[in-house]
């Protein structure tokens, strides 16, 4: 984990210098570093659903949910 979080630092610091901004920032990184270092287990979609979404009748848990959020409100950058 910690060479994830430190990668996705470096690589967020690097895009800054270069004035270059990722449409969804770290998740841009996240996938990089994935491409190239991949993992030792793949989660199901229970691991990570969209609120979103309907949820359809093979997910028996939803284990982790992403909220509906309002991007103008929380993103500097208003959603974009």
């Amino acid at each position: 984990m910690y060479k994830l979080v430190r990668y996705c630092y470096k690589q967020s610091e690097e895009d800054a210098k270069n004035k270059i901004k990722a449409i969804w920032q770290e998740e841009s990184h996240i996938n990089k570093y994935l491409l190239y270092n991949k993992p030792t287990k793949v989660l199901s979609p229970e691991y990570l659903w969209s609120d979103y979404d309907g949820i359809p009748e093979d997910i028996q848990v939803v284990r982790i949910s992403q909220l509906i959020k309002n991007y103008a409100e929380v993103r500097p950058n208003g959603g974009h």
